[in-house]
């Protein structure tokens, strides 16, 4: 990271006042400063140009904090909160606020804790309200938050304090220097510390591991520093700045010499001093504030942005600038020249009779229309050409000028996007909507950050897989909350259930908190339906850019939901050892289908028949121009493209509903095919619409784009009409945002009421034939010229989810593209008037669907699963019965209870990557791993290390590579047709762990972090006790389970192959081993000779001895 000055600005306010607090704004392009005079000002982007400055009190500011509700900030006796413009949300007081120094808030956004004096105190921030106050036994100086797991404290005495976040009670305190602290930060399980000896500033950073709560050694430095910043993309990387301007960053953890730090000089100036830094959230750009109330921008690569995402700014409006008067023009009227304020007669008050009154002549019809005009009770409505500006009439001298400004519009109207080099097309598309993609290194995936994609508490979708382009259906289907529910409590024993996978996928996406899941299990089980493969909906590489993605979502969502129908009928549950599990009936028909009645009327003998008709889509038929359109056969005569015919999305949904065709079909009267007439009715509504745009041709994409700017145009003439509640409408989509329909025998009425005001809830309605539809998701195509595009969800978030995961009750819409979640406005989801985004599907719900269903989930802890198995091929293969004793009715697994597990893999597709000239290897697409074998035994009863769990996993897929050394898994193991292994199916195998998991089971082993991630499975770190994290230093290598069994139990494990049997077990007696060391109090001399041991021996295992 090499970093050079951009900018510096004065941000002082109107003193000389010092910057006593700087930071970067997480959600926009914005650099918040605040001095010792009380102001708090805002730069935007790298300019530094003047955002915002308000003044909170006449006292300093001590601690700043941008948030996603406003700017936080502490004075001396007070928290504010005011918004990006200034304006003040609350203050809060309180007798405990007394000299306030320091503020910290939490990851959510949704607490902050603040200190000063003898106290801390814990603040809820959307509300405004002291939630908790704990005491302090010395001076807080300086508050960090680690995780939410802990307030770090630094104080004036030299200590650092741990505090709960719940309780505030003091939970550890450590001695880091013998004077004050001058600053402190953290970084995942790393604290580090800057301050004072008894007689001066010291030269080092005392370096903590916050998980053993035990000191590193010491980091030295070349300055004294006063500052330190860990780079937020880099954990391992750090700020440290001293008091006249020299900064450096550096690695704690590897060298620390003067050549492995990058150095820096900020201006030297000896009246002014540097307290303060801040780095960006993507980690390019720095701030520094000094004494003076000068800002300093620092940044190591040009043209960047303060953030991956930011959202735009709320500009202040601009001043209207006057025209200017031109008094040679004989076009200017003498209404622009300014009237003044006179008591008496002007000049130009010239009696009637020295003046005769004579009115413009009104201008001619233009022919045009003329020509299109339709009489309807002796009124003519025509179309307008739009030819001249509305209520202006030109003079004829203008009337040239006029012209030529037209054929400039039109000219400049007609250079499309699509035409300009591939960097200024994707230039057009916002970074939210623009495809994303996975960077590899040499530890895969463990070190990208996906917390710069995605600010929010919800889960985005990794893309690594084969068939991820369905990503932004699955999202839409997991918040569409009956559908949810359902898959969840959906149980069966099919092998390839669709509803089982969505279940575990939805459940994945419950528990986990903003980190991305993979739909892998999912997308295993889709391959492996015939149909999908026959619908081309099945790619074994990356989609091609000649792949029309538009095209096959839309073809995947009426597939799933027809297989997602077929799975979730009622069956009836095969016998099992244990009482089954009731089951429920489908929703999804009630969800999704709507009932039709066709009527088929033939042409030749007249004959009508019906026939019942249900669809769980609907798609979108476009109108054509008719051949009794005037307008229609004026344009086609005259050789001249018309303007197009306003339609309402309304109208164009109700014509597909309820569509008449002409096609060949079968009559019983003539015994043969003969044309006819076909019309179907609506006999039963959907609750929720889900319909195909099929927008998929260049001309229905230019109908959507024509809609809109008719709409837009539309508005622009009625400007300054004001909207149903009395606001100036300054934008409007074609799309709307809610619809009503109502029916009455075979009439349909369709009407756009996204600005009316409908009932909130169906069940008050009147009349009870109206129903009410707000669009809850719409999933979009971003187009790309050099690659296959991407598919984006824009989802409405209802206030349920946003309870569960952020504790908080509100509605918003997101836009989920693959593993990137960001906030949009509700006008990006019905916005699709770019030619670079195309609408594929959209998702109306009524507004009482969730009061139609019940959203309780039924946890499935049926003990049956821990016995299922495939059925032998041939029970003559099975020579040895394997050492598996299955658990009993009154061993079945309680809460906390411990368990050996450990998993092998095979590979289904090589790793692809690429070799650099210089010998580097990049990784373009990694390995793809399959479960092959799951092991669990008991690890804390008197059948201690029996297994109860020790199955192979049958597959279909071909296997490129068994793994063999280290998995113990050879060829034919995984063929139901020749293993005499104990075989199960994938689904069975999660189940059970799926079983244990939902018990509250901790499970033991050896890289269990990786192990889940193949098995897709999410486990809370509270049930996983992984000896490779037990048994390792801070920044040290990780130490293989064979060396581990060697060095503590004097075993010798692994001689051949892996055995997973035998290191489930050597993972259960590892731990107990662990248990035992820690209860000794030796359990950190015991890494320590463990790790020196492994230097000695090159972390080799000695041999066996004969």
């Amino acid at each position: 990271m090499a970093f050079q000055h951009v900018q510096t600005v004065y941000a002082g306010g109107a003193g000389p006042f010092s910057t006593t607090a700087v930071t970067f704004d997480p959600l926009e392009e914005l650099v918040w400063t605040a001095n010792t005079g009380g102001y708090i000002s805002s730069h935007h982007s790298t300019e530094l140009a003047k955002y915002s400055s308000y003044a909170t009190t006449h006292e300093p500011v001590a601690g700043l904090a941008a948030l996603a509700s406003g700017i936080l900030s502490v004075g001396s006796n007070a928290v504010r909160l005011h918004s990006r413009q200034g304006v003040c949300h609350y203050t809060v007081k309180n007798e405990n606020f007394e000299h306030l120094v320091c503020l910290t808030e939490s990851q959510s956004g949704s607490a902050a804790w603040v200190s000063g004096g003898q106290s801390i105190s814990a603040l809820d921030i959307p509300t405004g309200t002291i939630t908790n106050t704990g005491a302090c036994s010395s001076d807080h100086i300086v508050l960090r938050n680690n995780q939410d797991r802990f307030i770090c404290a630094g104080t004036s005495s030299g200590k650092v304090i741990l505090h709960d976040p719940s309780s505030l009670r003091v939970v550890h305190s450590m001695d880091p220097h013998g004077g004050t602290i001058n600053d402190i930060d953290v970084a995942g399980n790393t604290l580090v510390t800057c301050g004072w000896s008894q007689r001066a500033m010291e030269r080092h950073l005392m370096v903590y591991d916050l998980r053993m709560l035990k000191s590193m050694v010491p980091y030295q430095l070349p300055i004294a520093p006063c500052v330190v910043r860990f780079v937020p993309a880099y954990s391992t990387s750090l700020l440290a700045l001293d008091q006249t301007g020299t900064f450096l960053v550096c690695n704690p953890n590897g060298a620390s010499s003067v050549d492995a730090m990058a150095q820096y000089e900020l201006p030297l100036d000896s009246q002014v001093a540097y307290y303060t830094a801040a780095f960006s959230s993507n980690s390019h750009y720095l701030a520094f504030g000094d004494t003076s109330g000068s800002i300093h921008l620092w940044a190591d690569a040009a043209d960047q942005q303060f953030n991956n995402y930011s959202r735009p700014c709320v500009m202040a409006d601009e001043r209207p600038e006057l025209p200017a008067i031109d008094s040679n023009s004989l076009s200017t009227p003498f209404s622009a020249v300014p009237m003044p304020w006179v008591n008496g007669p002007l000049l130009s008050d010239m009696p009637e009779e020295t003046y005769e009154y004579r009115p413009r002549q009104d201008p001619a019809i233009d022919p045009a229309i003329l020509q299109s005009m339709k009489i309807v009770d002796f009124v003519g409505y025509a179309p307008n050409p739009h030819k001249r500006v509305r209520n202006q009439m030109p003079y004829e001298n203008e009337a040239k000028a006029l012209e030529n400004r037209k054929h400039t519009r039109i000219s400049a109207a007609l250079k499309s996007p699509m035409n300009r080099a591939e960097t200024e097309f994707l230039k057009l598309i916002p970074k939210c909507y623009r495809p994303v993609k996975l960077r590899y290194s040499r530890l895969g995936l463990a070190d990208f950050d996906f917390k710069q994609y995605n600010h929010t508490s919800f889960s985005g979708l990794e893309i690594n897989i084969p068939n991820a382009y369905c990503n932004s259906m699955l999202q839409v289907f997991y918040f569409l909350e009956p559908l949810k529910i359902s898959m969840q409590n959906h149980f069966c024993e099919k092998n390839a259930c669709l509803a089982c996978e969505l279940g575990f996928l939805f459940n994945m996406l419950d528990v986990s908190k903003s980190e991305p899941c993979q739909a892998s299990n999912f997308l295993r089980a889709f391959r492996c339906l015939p149909e999908a493969g026959a619908m081309g909906l099945l790619f074994k590489k990356d989609v091609d850019a000649s792949t029309q993605l538009s095209e096959i979502i839309q073809r995947w969502s009426r597939f799933v939901l027809q297989q997602l129908v077929n799975d979730t009928e009622p069956r009836q549950p095969e016998s099992m050892q244990f009482p089954p599990l009731p089951q429920r009936a489908s929703i999804v028909n009630k969800l999704f289908t709507a009932a039709f009645q066709t009527y088929i009327t033939c042409k030749e003998c007249g004959s009508e028949e019906n026939k019942p008709y249900t669809t769980l889509q609907w798609s979108v038929t476009y109108p054509r121009a008719r051949l009794d359109d005037p307008s229609a056969s004026s344009s086609s005569t005259s050789g001249t493209s018309s303007r197009p015919v306003p339609r309402t999305f309304s109208e164009v949904l109700c014509g597909s509903i309820l569509r008449e065709q002409a096609t060949q079909s079968f009559c019983q009267t003539c015994k043969k095919h003969q044309p006819s007439r076909q019309i179907r009715t609506l006999r039963r509504m959907p609750h929720v619409l889900c319909i195909n745009c099929q927008a998929d041709s260049p001309s229905e994409q230019e109908f959507w784009r024509q809609q809109q700017q008719l709409v837009l145009e539309e508005l622009e003439t009625n400007r300054g009409t004001a909207g149903p509640h009395g606001q100036q409408l300054l934008w409007k989509s074609w799309l709307p945002t809610s619809l009503r329909i109502s029916q009455k025998g075979d009439d349909l009425r369709v009407e756009d009421c996204s600005t009316l005001d409908g009932p909130q809830d169906q069940r008050f309605q009147s009349p009870k034939s109206d129903i009410y539809y707000d669009l809850i998701s719409s999933v979009a195509y971003v187009k790309d010229t050099q690659s296959p595009g991407a598919l984006v969800a824009h989802v409405k978030v209802s206030s349920n989810y946003h309870r569960k995961k952020e504790n908080v009750d509100q509605t918003q819409w997101y836009i989920f593209n693959d593993f990137a979640v960001n906030p949009v406005a509700q006008d990006s989801a019905v916005d699709f008037a770019d030619a670079w985004k195309v609408p594929c599907v959209l998702f109306y719900a009524r507004r009482d669907l969730n009061h139609l269903y019940d959203l309780s989930v039924r946890q499935h802890q049926n003990p049956n699963v821990l016995v299922a198995a495939l059925p032998r091929a041939n029970p003559a293969l099975s020579q040895v019965v394997p050492p598996v004793r299955v658990l009993q009715v009154d061993e079945l697994p309680q809460r906390r209870a411990l368990f050996g597990l450990d998993a092998e893999f095979v590979v289904l597709n090589q790793e692809e990557a690429e070799l650099a000239i210089d010998g580097t290897k990049t990784t373009i697409k990694p390995s793809c791993l399959s479960l092959a074998r799951i092991t669990a035994v008991r690890g804390g009863n008197k059948l201690h290390g029996v297994p109860f769990i020790d199955d192979h996993i049958a597959t279909t897929e071909p296997v490129v590579d068994y793994l063999t050394k280290y998995s113990g898994i050879k060829p034919g193991d995984l063929d139901p047709n020749v293993s005499s292994k104990h075989l199960v199916t994938l689904k069975q195998a999660y189940r059970k762990l799926k079983f244990l998991v939902d018990c509250g089971v901790c499970f033991v082993g050896h890289g269990l972090k990786s192990d889940f991630r193949v098995i897709n499975m999410l486990i809370p770190a509270e049930q996983v006790l992984d000896t490779v994290e037990l048994f390792h230093l801070p920044n040290q290598r990780y130490i293989s389970l064979k060396f581990l069994a060697w060095f503590f139990l004097n075993v010798h494990i692994q001689l051949v192959v892996h055995d997973s049997i035998e290191d489930a077990l050597t993972a259960v007696t590892l731990y107990r081993r662990y248990v035992h060391l820690r209860r000794q109090n030796q359990l950190t001399d015991a890494i320590k000779k463990l790790y020196e041991a492994g230097r000695k021996h090159n972390w080799q295992v000695p041999p066996v001895k004969p």
